[in-house]
């Protein structure tokens, strides 16, 4: 998966005050960036090797009434300006877009040619959190709710979540915070946790735990993130972050084959389902050849027969509806690709032989 590099792409906790950060019974109260005079946020080009650089200055009028400008390099030279009403506290950029928070709860959306999208978005909080990827654009506000709208199509994708279900317990603080090019919103916090929201499930999604109990006993721990490609993808950004409780977890675990197999389990059908989650192909389809390498070392057949059956699909004409695409990787492909780690080991040739017959089939028919 690509991100438009950005100098901003991870809004880190460093760089705002944390410490008006409160929690209230059901509310929230996040903090607001305080004003400055200038901003950037820098884009890299990567197809024509140009270095855009996108500025924001507030009060940059001569004496009387200030203007605040926002200013739209490549190479040095300034392409476009646009001016604001409204002081900017928050700058995001992406190749597709520009976007600034403002001081009034105005959201102001300019296109990569400095022209205006659409008229301000006012909002019923200030802005704490801006980030934009693509088309897509994600505000936190400082009320804790939560938005994602794709400009292209000018439509909200997510509406005003509240963050208090993942922000509730223990105090902590947002710690970065990223939208995909999917359009989907990524929140890492101070503990290490990190989570996505699922627009089908209408829910928070965790995709690393606190303290990764399960990663810290799993005999597979960090061996699949390094497979799933030469440049670590998103899932690999937010366990490298996670909190883990080291050595005494790893000693219990080995004490106990039994719970360090249930832990591998769970941490390898963990990292399968988070890249899903997130749709991170490469890492999707690392994570899923690692597990059922791991399952088929451990004569787990259950568990085998319950995945190939997934991807196989049905093979006669049926009613049921059933996709033959994962992330836009076709599921009997990747059964084949799975086979041969199921045949490697010798106790199950039967079920090698029984799901690679079937394929066969499907093949010729």
């Amino acid at each position: 998966m690509q991100y438009d590099a950005i100098t901003f792409l991870w809004q880190s906790t460093t760089d705002r005050d944390t410490s008006s950060q409160t929690y209230s019974g059901s509310t929230l109260q996040l903090p607001v960036p305080k004003t400055q005079r200038l901003l950037q946020a820098t884009i890299s080009d990567c197809a024509e090797n140009h270095q855009v650089k996108v500025i924001l200055e507030n009060n940059c009028g001569s004496a009387g009434r200030a203007l605040h400008t926002v200013k739209y390099s490549c190479d040095g030279k300034v392409v476009w300006a646009a001016a604001l009403e409204s002081k900017g506290i928050l700058l995001a950029a992406s190749r597709n877009i520009v976007c600034v928070g403002c001081e009034n709860r105005s959201i102001i959306v300019l296109s990569s040619g400095g022209r205006h999208l659409l008229p301000s978005m006012i909002m019923s909080s200030s802005p704490s959190l801006l980030q934009c990827t693509a088309h897509y654009v994600m505000l936190i506000t400082a009320d804790g709710s939560m938005f994602v709208w794709n400009m292209q199509k000018q439509e909200a994708i997510v509406k005003g979540v509240s963050l208090l279900p993942v922000l509730f317990g223990p105090p902590a603080s947002i710690q970065q915070a990223l939208v995909t090019d999917l359009g989907l919103p990524v929140v890492s916090l101070s503990t290490g946790a990190s989570y996505t929201y699922s627009l089908g499930l209408s829910c928070w999604l965790q995709l690393t735990s606190k303290e990764g109990l399960n990663a810290a006993c799993s005999s597979q721990h960090g061996s699949l993130m390094r497979d799933s490609g030469p440049k670590p993808g998103l899932l690999h950004q937010l366990h490298s972050m996670q909190k883990r409780r080291g050595k005494e977890m790893q000693t219990l675990c080995k004490t106990s084959p039994a719970l360090q197999q249930a832990s591998t389990v769970s941490h390898l059908e963990g990292l399968v389902a988070a890249a899903l989650a997130i749709g991170s192909v490469q890492e999707y389809k690392a994570c899923l050849l690692g597990y059922m390498r791991y399952l088929s070392q451990e004569g787990m057949e259950s568990r085998l027969r319950e995945v190939c059956d997934t991807l196989l699909g049905p093979t006669y004409k049926t009613a049921t509806e059933w996709n033959p695409y994962v992330l836009g990787l076709k599921k009997r492909q990747l059964l084949q690709d799975v086979l041969p780690l199921i045949g490697s080991n010798l106790q199950f040739q039967r079920l090698y032989t029984e799901y690679q017959r079937q394929l066969d089939l499907l093949g010729k028919t």
